[in-house]
């Protein structure tokens, strides 16, 4: 029947699913999925441990980073983190997820490009639409 699915083109391909499942949960940094088999059936638990994934954010950022990340300020950091995840930061969400006010906002992100760690992405320079990503 799978084989079927996937010939009429209703299925991409069969046990794709389980595949994508590690990929992503390794990719927000959760642990792996526990499978377990019965009779007639597959428990499948997926495990969301906040504490756990921000450990290792920290660790892939600061290994990405070296000494640089150890020496950024908490908004710094939060910064660095919603660029790593989202891939764009933007001057008002670091506003609104840190409490800060836009000139803070703002210089932060300004110093995390000139310190090497992020790169402008604009327009021009007072396009509305810009935003910072972490560099490559």
């Amino acid at each position: 029947m799978a084989c079927a699915l996937t010939d009429f083109g209703r299925v991409k391909e069969f046990g794709e699913g389980v595949d994508r499942i590690y990929n992503d949960m390794n990719e927000f940094f959760l642990d792996d999925p526990i499978y377990t088999v019965a009779s007639n059936s597959v428990d499948l638990i997926l495990k969301n441990n906040i504490v756990t994934r921000s450990l290792r954010k920290d660790a892939a950022l600061s290994s990405r980073l070296g000494d640089d990340w150890q020496n950024l300020s908490f908004v710094e950091k939060l910064a660095v983190s919603i660029a790593y995840g989202k891939q764009s930061v933007k001057t008002k969400e670091l506003q609104t997820m840190t409490k800060v006010g836009v000139t803070t906002a703002h210089t932060t992100l300004r110093h995390l490009v000139e310190i090497g760690i992020l790169e402008k992405v604009a327009t021009s320079k007072a396009a509305s639409n810009q935003y910072y990503r972490l560099i490559q």
